[in-house]
Order: structure tokens, then C-alpha cells, then sequence
């Protein structure tokens, strides 16, 4: 049966406080995990273009006129690489911004937002990957 809010005990202020404390405890927790799952994920998504970039260049780069839009191997495997990373590299992105709604310290949450700056790098200056 259900109790109408009126007839429960009034909640100290006691009980008040600790669970504000509960939920500032929670919220820094919530803002760490996913300060470092979207870290992770950038840094995952820096492996993914630098693998793809480095297995694209072992590959011929001869056109395949019957398949697709008749790209070579090389550039569909560099192409991959590029979408993969980007799906990675925006989903950090996303985590991090929501860490940051949890986060006092701003600017210690945003610097695990740092893969995906090296990702854009990495993705406009290829030159660099030839390494």
C-alpha cells in the first residue's frame, strides 16, 4: 500500500547532507570514468589511423575497376582507417564533454581530450605518419 509523503517522518538535516555528499561522490566518479573511457577511446582511435595508414601503404595501389567505386586497395584501407577513427575520435569527444558536466577540475578533464587533438593532427598532416 502506498504511503502518502505527509504521513513519513520529516529527514534530518543530517540525512539531507550526507546524501548531497553521496551525490557529489557520485557525480566525480561518473565525471572520472568517463574523462578516461573517452581518453581511451582517442588514444584508440590514433592506433586505428596510424595501423590502417601503415597497412594501406603495403598494399598495391592498382585500381579495382569492378568493385565500388574502382579504389584501390591502398586508399579503401587508408579510407577505413580515416571512418573508423572518426567514429572513435567523436564518441571520446562526446564522453569527455559529459565528463566535463561531472568535473570540477575543467581543464584536468579536458586534457584527456587530448588523443583526439593528436587524431586531427595525425588526419591533416599525413606526412607525419610516413615515420
Amino acid at each position: 500500500m502506498h504511503t502518502p509523503r505527509r504521513h513519513l517522518p520529516p529527514r534530518s538535516a543530517r540525512a539531507k547532507e550526507l546524501n548531497e555528499l553521496a551525490a557529489v561522490r557520485t557525480s566525480r566518479w561518473l565525471g572520472n570514468v568517463l574523462a578516461w573511457t573517452g581518453g581511451s577511446l582517442g588514444a584508440f582511435a590514433v592506433y586505428v589511423l596510424v595501423i590502417g595508414y601503415r597497412h594501406s601503404r603495403a598494399l598495391p595501389n592498382v585500381p579495382r575497376p569492378t568493385i565500388g567505386p574502382s579504389f584501390s586497395e591502398a586508399t579503401t584501407s587508408a579510407l577505413g582507417a580515416v571512418l573508423v577513427g572518426l567514429c572513435f575520435s567523436f564518441f571520446a569527444l562526446v564522453l569527455v564533454g559529459l565528463a566535463l558536466v561531472h568535473s570540477n577540475r575543467r581543464l584536468h578533464t579536458l586534457a584527456f581530450a587530448s588523443p583526439v587533438l593528436v587524431f586531427a593532427v595525425l588526419l591533416f598532416a599525413p606526412q607525419l605518419l610516413r615515420y
